[in-house]
């Protein structure tokens, strides 16, 4: 693994799955009656307004697949890197190796989780090592890292619930981008997406900001 060039886990679907899926709605429609009762769950999301009811009604077909497509990402397995973070911790005899597989997952893996446990990993190795600057630096990181993502996430999540017409538009965008550039650039595309949605009002926060180093 130390040696490997890039690592990946399949946290995204094949772009065939939505498009497979929408060819089967499109030969059998959704009942009337789950419509209607998606329908209302989503409007009971206090922040709809109704302008945008208007357009969860007009759009709900969509939106269903929309949300059953999300669904079928969050059922995918995580896996498991116990064993290597345990092994890693506890083996100083590949304390190298331990080093080139947590700069492997931090730079070149497409997966939020996987870059997490390379900056776990890599705290851990310098903690044996002793070395206090590089730890904390590594500490740091990864507080940056966390920090960076979930600010993305915020922005994204603004407004009116996710699962909207935007939501839809947005998705579909973002999807593309996840497959080829990973799980960070689709929170790019989201929360760039949402900002510019809500161009003007001064409560979303710019996403370039997600860059920007919080100082103590």
């Amino acid at each position: 693994m130390a040696s490997s060039n890039y690592i990946d886990i399949f946290m995204y679907l094949d772009e065939g799955f939505r498009i497979k899926l929408e060819e089967h709605v499109k030969a059998h429609p959704f009942p009337k009656i789950t419509l209607d009762i998606n329908e209302q769950q989503i409007n009971r999301f206090p922040r709809l307004n109704p302008k945008e009811s208007e357009e969860v009604s007009d759009n709900i077909e969509d939106i269903i697949i929309f949300t059953k497509v999300a669904s079928a990402k969050l059922t995918e397995p995580l896996p498991s890197f116990m064993n290597l973070k345990e092994e890693c911790k506890n083996n100083a005899a590949l304390e190298q190796s331990c080093l080139e597989i947590s700069e492997l997952f931090i730079n070149k893996s497409k997966s939020i989780i996987t870059a997490l446990i390379g900056h776990s990993i890599k705290i851990e190795s310098l903690k044996q090592q002793g070395n206090s600057k590089e730890l904390e630096q590594a500490e740091a990181s990864k507080v940056e890292y966390r920090n960076h993502y979930e600010c993305l996430a915020n922005i994204a999540h603004y407004g009116s619930p996710y699962f909207s017409k935007r939501g839809v538009e947005f998705s579909k965008l973002a999807d593309s981008i996840e497959r080829e550039f990973g799980e960070v650039a689709y929170w790019e595309s989201l929360a760039k997406s949402n900002y510019d949605y809500y161009v003007g009002d001064k409560n979303i926060n710019n996403p370039e900001n997600c860059n920007e180093k919080i100082v103590d």
